[in-house]
């Protein structure tokens, strides 16, 4: 019975007459490294790579686009990259940072262009969301979740702070599967913590120094961060800034403290000791609005367990959304409970025709390896049914 959810969780969508399958991988010019969360995209249909830098749809349009903030755009005919390896180049590349006077500063005219450039008023859109949770570097829970999301606001400003009930979320479609250990449970986020965290990324100009570095096309400007000296802040990142309206489409934060003080939970004690952050932001043209588009957050935590041997786990959290719209969102689940304890029936027609976020190579040797669990010490936790 197990190897048959396994197979119908490894479906991949089957390809339509007189439509072309396009799958690929992308990679960045000068360092060969994988592209995670390029738009690949035409006037059909629409997908993202994954953190391997792979996509895969099927499409009737002749050409397909890719795109990825801070990166040169490309276009090519669907019949020449069937299986091939794209690679686009970084637009920031030797071009010198410069610094800023706090005097001037121009990062303060961008944030005083949120009320302008973001919606500060109710709006919906779906989403899809991954869940990934491992182990000393092995996977032990995975979890893809789609919805609608309804906000407020997507920001919360000093003259319009953010409601206490500013969203309402419905799952429309959910698999997950994992094993349970004996000891300890590794409590995931909450929609609610999730949402905190890609909000909140005002790094203000009195706690942070800036040096900004214009595009070769002078397009965006990337305004990097970091504390000032006489503050015990450790986090470093980057916005990256259209010129043309002050609008930041992509924020960036890395905070790695490798000697944080370890916090007690009964007989254990743990520390996050890295966190990271990516929001990015696209414009819809129809509202003149930059709404979320995708953010990844990647916390990695250390457990000493009652034995004083330390555990490594490593939560990472992905997601993307599309189509702001008007929707009714039919709130059906609890945005304080632990991601991974949401339930929904699994709907394997929805999963065998989906393209974002392809499974890894590594995901598919998890969900694979479940096959083989009755021999171990864990147990198998799915909403998969057959």
């Amino acid at each position: 019975m197990l190897k048959h959810l396994i197979l119908i969780f490894l479906l991949i969508p089957i390809s339509l007459l007189a439509q072309q399958r396009v799958s690929g991988v992308i990679l960045d010019k000068e360092t060969s490294k994988p592209l995670e969360f390029v738009d690949i995209y035409n006037k059909e249909t629409n997908t993202s790579s994954n953190v391997e830098g792979r996509f895969e749809f099927s499409t009737k349009d002749s050409v397909v686009n890719f795109n990825l903030l801070g990166y040169e755009k490309k276009m090519f005919p669907v019949d020449q990259i069937k299986g091939d390896t794209i690679f686009l180049t970084n637009k920031f590349l030797e071009l010198d940072e410069i610094n800023i006077s706090d005097l001037d500063h121009p990062i303060k005219a961008v944030f005083k262009q949120i009320v302008v450039n973001y919606p500060l008023e109710p709006y919906s859109e779906s989403f899809f969301m991954r869940c990934v949770l491992k182990k000393h570097d092995e996977i032990i829970k995975i979890q893809d979740i789609n919805g609608l999301v309804e906000r407020q606001t997507l920001f919360s400003t000093s003259k319009s702070p953010m409601p206490k009930n500013n969203y309402n979320v419905e799952v429309k479609n959910m698999r997950k599967a994992g094993v349970k250990e004996k000891e300890i449970y590794f409590e995931m986020f909450s929609l609610e913590e999730f949402f905190k965290a890609i909000t909140s990324i005002y790094m203000s100009p009195k706690l942070y120094d800036y040096e900004m570095k214009p595009s070769m096309d002078s397009q965006y400007i990337k305004y990097y961060f970091s504390p000032k000296q006489n503050n015990e802040l450790t986090s470093n990142g980057y916005y990256i800034v259209n010129s043309d309206d002050n609008a930041f489409d992509e924020y960036y934060l890395l905070n790695e403290e490798k000697n944080k003080v370890y916090k007690e939970k009964g007989a254990i004690k743990y520390r996050t000791y890295f966190y990271e952050l990516s929001v990015k932001f696209k414009k819809d043209e129809k509202n003149t609005k930059y709404f979320l588009d995708i953010a990844k957050l990647t916390a990695k935590v250390e457990v000493i367990d009652e034995e004083k041997k330390s555990i490594f786990y490593n939560a990472e959290y992905q997601w993307i959304t599309k189509n702001p719209s008007d929707l009714r969102v039919d709130n059906n689940i609890s945005l304080s409970k632990d991601l991974f304890k949401l339930n929904k029936d699994y709907v394997p027609e929805f999963w065998q025709n989906q393209n974002e976020l392809l499974l890894t190579e590594e995901m598919t040797k998890f969900i694979n390896g479940l096959e083989n669990n009755d021999e171990n010490e864990y147990k198998i936790i799915s909403n998969i049914k057959d």
